[in-house]
């Protein structure tokens, strides 16, 4: 049968399909016969977003694939050209594509330099920001440095003219320095050592650097003395009480103007005062100087200390050397010849009394008349004759620390009392009794210490006295 002739008359065609398309449905006489070509099915992308494209052939303007344009990315690896460098990448249709810009490396590693506004010499480079070359023209009094890129100073501006014998730079500066410079009257320049000389003058061989004679470029609150060598140094003439520069420890600034960054006083900072020279706490309060003082204890600030030791019998009480309680007699008057002991302030612990009086009770009490008598101490009478003899009798008086013992009774109950007791070897001329700092303590351990501390042997005598016996 003719099959070819059967699938024409049926409506089939025989067109043959490209790699993109396939059959449609076959003819059943004959499947080169076919209902027409179709796309294939992968070939569904359009590929018409922004900077894209179809990869490969399209069916029916529709790819397999699709794939960057990369617009503006014109170089591939293999064409950069030379003096460029890559500034980004793309992945395009037909493989990696490059943005390139000229090599301007700001680190002066660069093959390329923008010279600005001055022209420029050599290769030049050309993108986006503009043209660079490799080097640029230098005004006057410059040249090009191959190495830092730029242009500097010609190697003969080198002199900055300052210091001894100079009066500044000869002719035109670049960038602060001079091919020569001026010298002051004495110095004469040198070519060849690049410097102003001594020409051998009195004057050039002193000492003309101001600073190190002591001046200063500044300005002054009060007289000046201006450097002879050059007059913009100076030196501050304060007054010699302008001493302090009050940056030390616990100062806070000084107090009214200062001369050469120096004040006649500090202030302080919370806590502490100006004792005269420096700020010290609110502790360092004393001289520790006067009667009965032997001196500062502990770290002086300022010339003062936080207590004082004090001189026999002396003691430290409510911040001061003072005499204690039991130096209480002036051991003047009638029937007194003088005190017992060493005196505190002018008093005495006890006194010693003249004839025909006695110490007892804190005073010198005359005899009665019963146990007196005008007769001297070596007359007698008769025991039956009631009369008696005058004598001389002395009690000694032996000092030490008592014991700490609590009070059992009374305002001070539970405390314990620290003081010199002295014994009387008998009680012809007095009887033993407390003396030298008596202090009460709340406990024990307290009164022990301070106890130990007591210099009672200093309180030890011996006191005479007239008895009738």
């Amino acid at each position: 049968p003719d099959t070819d002739n059967m699938c024409k008359l049926e409506g089939y065609v025989n067109t043959v399909c490209n790699s993109t398309q396939d059959k449609g449905t076959l003819c059943p006489y004959d499947n080169g016969w076919h209902t027409g070509c179709t796309c294939k099915p992968e070939y569904n992308k359009a590929c018409n977003g922004n900077d894209e494209q179809g990869k490969g052939t399209a069916c029916n303007g529709k790819y397999k694939e699709c794939c960057k344009k990369c617009t503006g990315y014109n170089y591939t690896a293999s064409n950069i050209p030379t003096g460029h460098v890559k500034t980004g990448s793309c992945e395009s249709c037909n493989g990696t594509k490059y943005k390139t810009k000229c090599d301007t490396n700001s680190s002066n590693t660069g093959t390329y330099v923008n010279c600005g506004s001055a022209s420029g010499s050599g290769t030049s480079c050309k993108d986006d920001s503009g043209t660079y070359y490799t080097k640029c023209t230098c005004p006057t009094m410059y040249e090009w440095s191959a190495s830092a890129k730029k242009c500097v100073c010609s190697t003969g501006y080198k002199y900055t003219c300052s210091g001894t014998g100079y009066s500044g730079g000869d002719g035109n500066s670049c960038d602060g320095k001079y091919q020569k410079c001026k010298c002051k009257t004495g110095f004469t320049w040198s070519a060849s050592s690049g410097m102003c000389v001594c020409n051998g003058t009195d004057w050039c061989t002193l000492n003309q650097d101001c600073t190190a004679l002591g001046y200063k470029q500044q300005s002054c609150n009060g007289s000046i003395l201006k450097c002879m060598f050059d007059s913009d140094y100076v030196y501050c003439v304060c007054r010699i009480t302008q001493q302090y520069t009050c940056t030390g420890t616990n100062e806070n600034g000084g107090v009214g103007t200062p001369c050469d960054g120096k004040y006649t006083a500090c202030k302080c900072k919370t806590g502490f005062t100006w004792t005269g020279n420096t700020c010290c706490s609110t502790d360092y309060k004393y001289t520790c100087s006067g009667t009965g003082y032997s001196g500062g204890s502990g770290t002086v600030c300022g010339g003062k200390y936080t207590k004082c030791t004090c001189k026999s019998p002396y003691t430290w009480t409510n911040g001061a050397c003072s005499c204690p309680e039991t130096y209480q007699y002036t051991c003047s008057g009638t029937g007194y010849s003088g005190g017992s002991g060493t005196a505190c302030g002018g008093k005495y612990t006890s006194c010693t009394c003249t004839s025909g009086y006695t110490w007892s009770n804190g005073s010198c009490t005359k005899q009665s008349s019963s146990s007196s008598s005008s007769s001297s101490s070596s007359s007698s009478s008769s025991s039956s004759g009631g009369s008696c003899t005058n004598t001389s009798a002395s009690t000694t008086f032996s000092c030490y620390a008592q014991t700490c013992v609590a009070y059992a009774s009374g305002s001070n109950a539970g405390k314990y009392r620290a003081a010199c007791q002295c014994s009387a070897s008998n009680s012809l001329c007095g009887e033993s009794y407390q003396t030298g700092s008596v202090r009460d303590f709340s406990t024990k351990s307290e009164c022990e210490s301070y106890s130990s501390s007591l210099n009672c042997s200093q309180y030890n005598h011996t006191t005479t006295c007239t008895i009738c016996i």
